[in-house]
């Protein structure tokens, strides 16, 4: 398992999808590619997330948090997490 948080509120270009902000975009690459060099091949089997909320309402497409279930083709399985909402323990 990965996870990396990291609290963004008022950081313009991780808020704005166009830039390719937003946990999956933004801080989930790192996530994922270190799950991809554990195990090469992996696929998303399963994923959840949740919108990052600007000013209280939830924001245009950009994704705050998420978490990814992920397998190759001899169904060895990882899970990923990234947040833009918490501060998390970046372990692996």
């Amino acid at each position: 398992m990965r996870t990396l948080g990291e609290r963004l509120v008022d950081h313009h270009r991780a808020m704005d999808p166009a830039q390719g902000g937003g946990a999956m975009n933004d801080i989930g690459t790192y996530v994922m590619m270190f799950a991809n060099e554990v195990l090469p091949g992996l696929r998303v089997t399963a994923s959840c997330g949740q919108r990052h909320p600007v000013d209280g309402v939830e924001g245009p497409g950009t994704i705050g948090q998420f978490n990814a279930l992920l397998a190759d083709a001899a169904n060895r399985q990882a899970t990923v997490s990234a947040s833009m909402l918490a501060d998390t323990p970046t372990t692996a």
